[in-house]
């Protein structure tokens, strides 16, 4: 997405979509530090959501679409301001046998409210990980 500018901008703005305000940001990726680049971005987005919270109020609900690191940043947001969260979950490491998806499963670490997929094969996947955690939800699209 461009600003309205036609430029690119590299700090926080806000755009309106379906009646909703969303605060956006961009950045630059450093090459071959992708752990550089995972911290920063973390680091942003809990920023933007102070931000977004500071200037417009909490929102009822956090929607993000990838456990990894969307989940992660929702999870602390929830932590620190029990704002519910609800991830859609397309295609990621979670669903597969790693050491960070057995991380995130064990204990129900992060608290998910809930967890929508949109294909069967993943619904199921994920239900094997997650059974004893948050609901699953299969949406037919």
């Amino acid at each position: 997405m461009v600003h309205n500018s036609g430029i690119i901008p590299f700090s926080s703005f806000y755009t309106e979509e379906d009646g909703l305000s969303i605060l956006r940001n961009y950045q630059w990726l450093i090459p071959k530090l992708p752990q550089y680049n995972i911290k920063y971005w973390i680091k942003k987005t809990y920023q933007l959501t102070e931000k977004y919270i500071k200037e417009k109020g909490k929102p009822d609900i956090i929607h993000v679409h990838f456990t990894m690191w969307g989940g992660y940043v929702a999870y602390l947001i929830k932590e620190k301001y029990e704002i519910p969260y609800i991830i859609t979950e397309h295609h990621s490491i979670f669903s597969n046998k790693s050491e960070y998806s057995k991380t995130i499963s064990k204990n129900g670490r992060y608290k998910i409210t809930y967890q929508v997929v949109s294909n069967f094969y993943f619904f199921n996947k994920l239900n094997k990980i997650r059974r004893y955690l948050s609901p699953v939800i299969f949406l037919l699209s």
